[in-house]
């Protein structure tokens, strides 16, 4: 292998675990990546991280929350969306410094 060279990478189920270990082959001297993937069985089970992460971090915006939660601010939004629609959280605020709170 040539300095430099990249390393070809198929996407797929192991894809990050299979680029993690090409890391550790190819390095000098040898570095262990640490990789942490969150993932969400299902909607509902991302759903309610969300309305854990609302009830824990009261006023939070969707960007952050996403943040935290590893997501994106659009799958957030849909989230929070349906939240709503069920009356388990609010907005309070305006829409540039509002965030999300519990219904009571």
């Amino acid at each position: 292998m040539i300095a430099g060279e990249p390393l070809g990478l198929t996407i797929g189920k192991n894809s990050l675990e299979d680029l993690a270990q090409k890391i550790k082959q190819h390095t000098d001297p040898v570095l262990y990546p640490s990789i942490n993937v969150k993932t969400f069985e299902g909607i509902n089970e991302g759903i309610n991280e969300g309305l854990v992460f609302v009830q824990q971090h009261p006023g939070e915006r969707a960007g952050k929350i996403a943040k935290q939660l590893g997501v994106s601010q659009k799958t957030m939004e849909r989230w929070l969306s349906r939240l709503k629609q069920e009356g388990k959280v609010r907005f309070h605020g305006s829409k540039k410094t509002g965030g999300y709170y519990p219904s009571v």
